[in-house]
């Protein structure tokens, strides 16, 4: 590639995805052996995430016409893959980590009353988006990273957690689950369902840092460029973890918690 085409890119990137995202690319690029902090490299890829969204409620679901009525679909059911794993009782609290504007969860269960709450650490910029298209969520995200949710809530609080395509676009994931293990009660689960090793597949741009992927011996491994984590070898005595590939390509994961989680256990 000319120089020309190298500093025409640049100058292309820049005005996409600003100068945060300019500086992680040409240190991958040019400069790999200097590490970047993850968190700097998820916030340089916040600008590309809002042009996204704001393409999606522009065109009311872009490629995915049929994911933005859902989401806006208060008479929505609940996924079933969801519903088999709430307690069986009247009345549950499901946090949905890292919802987006719109979260993906239905909300209606036959015969139990959900009470949803969403978080997403680009809350308030979503709040403008839905003030721009003038739509009016049936659940609105509140803003909170995956990595702090003991900040806004108590240990033990919800009956189900779950989390779609988001986790693996944290800046740190493993500290964002075990947050995620902490608020939900014992004897309840953390749904995780994501793309198989989407960083590989994005090759490592943007927020796609991280990998969640199922070893051969079916332990649930969490990878970036540096480090690998064997989730389920790790928290063993916290928690059972099973994980499945649905289509070839989406890991689903349940995390059973067996006991309370003790402070300080992240990266």
């Amino acid at each position: 590639m000319s120089a020309l085409r190298r500093v025409a890119n640049a100058i292309d990137l820049y005005r996409r995805e600003g100068f945060g995202a300019l500086i992680v690319a040409l240190t991958h690029r040019y400069m790999p052996a200097i590490p970047l902090s993850a968190r700097f490299t998820w916030k340089a890829a916040t600008r590309y995430e809002m042009r996204f969204w704001d393409d999606w409620f522009k065109t009311r679901g872009s490629q995915w016409p049929d994911d933005y009525r859902r989401r806006l679909d208060p008479d929505l059911p609940l996924q079933p893959i969801a519903a088999a794993l709430l307690p069986p009782q009247p009345a549950v609290d499901i946090l949905d980590v890292g919802a987006g504007p719109l979260t993906v969860l239905g909300k209606k269960c036959e015969g139990v009353n959900i009470r949803i709450t969403a978080i997403d650490p680009l809350a308030d910029a979503y709040d403008r988006l839905l003030e721009k298209y003038h739509v009016q969520p049936p659940v609105r995200t509140r803003m909170l990273d995956a990595e702090d949710l003991s900040r806004g809530f108590q240990a033990d609080t919800f009956d189900l957690v779950h989390a779609r395509n988001s986790v693996d676009h944290a800046y740190n994931p493993e500290e964002a689950i075990l947050q995620m293990i902490r608020v939900v009660k014992a004897g309840c689960y953390v749904l995780l369902e994501h793309s198989v090793n989407e960083a590989e597949q994005r090759d490592y741009s943007g927020m796609h840092q991280w990998n969640f992927s199922v070893s051969g011996e079916g332990d649930f491994l969490v990878r970036s460029k540096s480090r690998e984590v064997n989730m389920t070898r790790k928290y063993a005595d916290l928690c059972t973890i099973s994980c499945e590939v649905l289509d070839g390509s989406m890991l689903i994961t349940r995390i059973l918690k067996r006991r309370p989680l003790e402070t300080g256990r992240g990266m």
